[in-house]
């Protein structure tokens, strides 16, 4: 009886695990400054994609062929980050280049938005609405 128990435990542990678990996608990003518009010119596709269990953050980006020839960037671009935290619905980051952070995000996974403050242009913040 105690080994049967034990089996449903560890069954129940093994499977219940990633209950929670899921995947955020904020899809056409768009900023403040641009009154919230996405930018169909610059940009096919913006999408950022949450993993709250492993708490990493993918951003993919495919910008428009007019944009790439004019500023001669990739096509795709895909970029992986750690989450610093997840409390709630609401998640943040830091990006540092040399030691040095350059800049902060927080996001709402809840109402798909997130602010970008840049550390170098004195702190100055960016605000962003996603579908």
């Amino acid at each position: 009886m105690k080994k049967l128990f034990l089996s449903i435990l560890v069954i129940c542990s093994l499977l219940g695990g990633n209950a929670y678990a899921e995947i955020i996608t904020f899809t056409k990003c768009a900023i403040e400054r641009d009154n919230y518009i996405f930018d169909t010119e610059m940009y096919e596709r913006y999408e950022l994609r949450f993993d709250t269990t492993a708490k990493t953050m993918t951003k993919i980006v495919e910008y428009t062929d007019k944009y790439i020839k004019k500023y001669g960037e990739l096509k795709h671009y895909v970029f992986e980050s750690k989450l610093d935290y997840i409390v709630d619905h609401l998640a943040g980051r830091s990006s540092s280049h040399n030691g040095e952070t350059l800049f902060k995000y927080i996001y709402d996974l809840e109402k798909k938005t997130y602010e970008a403050m840049d550390i170098l242009a004195n702190y100055q913040v960016n605000r962003f609405k996603c579908l």
